[in-house]
């Protein structure tokens, strides 16, 4: 069970308004690539998921997890 909905995060919200305010520059472009792809693979865990059933897991999603001065995002399980 999913607790939580997918959503864009706020870096790739920012590289989208911006590439339709402006022409990236490469480095810029490069960004919004990646965050593109790491937002569609992670809807595509979310498709599997869904697909392969999931009754007895709670699925947190893009959980911030801080350790000293580093935070990572992830999804729990």
């Amino acid at each position: 069970m999913y607790l939580n909905d997918r959503n864009a995060t706020a870096e790739l919200l920012h590289y989208r308004a911006l590439s339709r305010r402006e022409v990236l520059s490469a480095e810029d472009a490069r960004k919004l690539k990646i965050y593109e792809n790491g937002f569609l693979g992670e809807c595509l865990y979310d498709k599997l998921f869904d697909e392969t059933g999931h009754d007895n897991l709670y699925i947190f999603r893009d959980v911030i997890l801080h350790l000293g001065n580093q935070a990572r995002s992830m999804t729990v399980l």
